[in-house]
């Protein structure tokens, strides 16, 4: 690898479009194809987001109906109920519940929201890697691995933000890193939007500031007398804080709105409710449960990143400035969550509160990559094996639904209550209660489901069992009921094509998908004016498999 590279990389704009184009019609075709095509009633945070999305369209207001707020909500100053999330995910879910609205299912299209978003991540990596100086290979290869082999697909299901937040602080790094190369502010003005939507979307992001500011300080015009770089840093600054500003200020408008103080954000009303606190969880315990531990254990859950880790002090000596960026604001972070009372953030898979560091984590990757014909032939092997056992992980934790491993434990007695939130430390390191081991029985017990449905209309579940598991795919079940088949075809048609035009790369089986796909749309259209009076059905309001919701 050399510095040459960069250039190289922007000599090939159009083979670098090309590739970027695929790799993000493929994982968002992946990510849709295993989307539960519900996502909004699985938990409580789903509700409250979509409950928020549906008070803006319908009522132009920012509370919660009265039945959802009593029971999750936080009372505000005016007695009204509100939530305690941010408003990111319920204002880029508006647009796609207006169209569900249309077509009559707009749970199943707010879903949709979380493919799209983490197909945007890869998309972002992809660039990201090339401006570092990786070659194209390198680049496509990495954001395929973050995108199929990490936290990542799951969190493209998931009834979570972490998808919103990972796009919005990743692009924010990325453009501060663009500016850092050729200068243009305008760059950093975007950066300071990305990143006030991101903390808009958690709030936690604002802790960012710190390493991108620490960043352009260390980075830009390193040649000059400190004056004249103190100076730069904050005319920089400046642009950079026009972008985040309007975001905070609404931010802070909203918690003074909400709560009567513009610095609740109505975390520590929860917490006072509960009983609890936010912060006070020994440090120990949180940080051991992140990284090693059979319940959440980061590197348990994505095993790709020892290879990373391997390849942190390659990645230091070659780009140092970003190296230090990645890994301080890790440190920060692994220490902030493992203080944090809710480390874990269950009811969940995996570690999804640190969702938005692993692009990062995966930039030292690229290092080994870039020297894969150099390596050996057993570190290959290696590598390999992380890589498939990391697919393997993931590829299992989109296959069945989540709530089904804590209702089975609910009913074991393991745990007792899930709204105290009172989890015992032996859900996570007792490698028994591991859900990684759970699924690979709800698998088989998924597997023989199919079985029994292909052989039989009726197929009831054998006595004594506590839940049986189905795959949780949108297309093997009931909730895309109301969708009519030319929207399914749509929905599954860029997975198909992509497949066509990868296998073969033929033109004319290009420009004939497109026609096909035209002319489905086409029908579509002409099928929902003759349904206009009504005739789409209402999906199920929930998951067959939410026991949680019902307890």
């Amino acid at each position: 690898m050399n510095k040459g590279l960069a250039r190289e990389n922007d000599r090939q704009p159009a083979v670098a479009r090309k590739l970027a184009l695929n790799v993000f019609i493929l994982l968002v075709s992946i990510y849709t194809l295993t989307s539960s095509g519900n996502s909004v009633d699985v938990t409580d945070d789903g509700m409250l987001r979509y409950a928020v999305t549906q008070s803006l369209i319908e009522r132009g207001a920012l509370d919660l109906p009265s039945d959802i707020g009593a029971r999750w909500g936080i009372k505000g100053c005016d007695g009204h109920y509100y939530t305690k999330y941010g408003l990111g995910q319920s204002l880029l879910a508006i647009p796609f519940f207006l169209v569900g609205k249309w077509l009559g299912n707009p749970k199943f299209f707010v879903t949709l929201l979380g493919p799209l978003v983490a197909s945007l991540v890869c998309l972002v990596l992809f660039f990201f890697c090339l401006r570092l100086g990786y070659s194209l290979k390198t680049a496509l290869r990495l954001s395929l691995l973050a995108g199929l082999c990490t936290q990542i697909w799951p969190e493209s299901k998931s009834p979570f933000d972490h998808s919103i937040e990972t796009l919005f602080s990743l692009l924010s790094v990325y453009l501060v890193y663009r500016f850092v190369q050729d200068g243009r502010r305008r760059r950093l003005l975007l950066a300071g939007a990305c990143l006030g939507f991101a903390v808009l979307t958690r709030v936690t992001s604002v802790f960012w500031l710190i390493p991108l500011s620490a960043f352009i300080l260390l980075t830009r015009q390193g040649t000059e007398p400190p004056l004249s770089r103190v100076q730069s840093f904050l005319r920089s600054g400046a642009v950079f804080l026009a972008g985040l500003l309007p975001f905070l200020a609404f931010i802070l408008w909203h918690n003074a709105f909400r709560f009567g103080s513009i610095l609740e954000t109505g975390y520590s009303f929860w917490a006072r409710q509960k009983g609890i606190a936010n912060i006070g969880n020994p440090l120990r315990v949180g940080l051991m449960g992140e990284l090693i531990s059979p319940g959440k254990g980061v590197l348990i859950y994505c095993p790709i990143l020892f290879i990373s880790v391997a390849g942190l002090k390659r990645f230091f000596l070659w780009r140092k400035e970003v190296a230090v960026v990645c890994f301080s604001t890790s440190i920060f972070y692994l220490i902030f969550f493992a203080k944090y009372s809710f480390w874990h953030g269950d009811i969940a898979w995996g570690p999804r509160l640190l969702t938005f560091l692993l692009p990062f984590w995966m930039l030292s990757l690229g290092v080994l990559l870039e020297e894969d014909c150099k390596r050996q032939n057993y570190i290959s092997l290696l590598m390999k094996t992380l890589i498939a056992i990391s697919f393997l992980i993931q590829l299992s934790a989109v296959m069945i639904d989540m709530n089904l491993h804590y209702s089975k434990l609910l009913e074991r007695k393991v745990i007792h209550d899930v709204d105290t939130h009172a989890y015992p430390l032996t859900l996570y390191f007792d490698l028994r209660y591991s859900p990684l081991l759970d699924r690979v029985q709800e698998i088989g017990q998924a597997l023989r489901l199919s079985e029994i449905q292909l052989l039989s209309k009726h197929h009831p579940a054998p006595e004594g069992t506590e839940a049986t598991p189905g795959f949780d795919f949108w297309w093997s079940h009931n909730l895309s009921q109301g969708i009519s088949p030319p929207v399914v075809l749509l929905l599954m048609s860029p997975f198909l094509g992509e497949i066509l035009i990868c296998s073969f790369g033929d033109r004319h089986i290009t420009a004939a998908f497109v026609t096909v796909t035209a002319l489905t749309a086409k029908g579509f259209c002409l099928d929902r004016v003759a349904t206009q009076s009504g005739s789409l059905v209402e999906p199920e309001q929930m998951l067959s498999v939410n026991i949680l919701m019902d307890r």
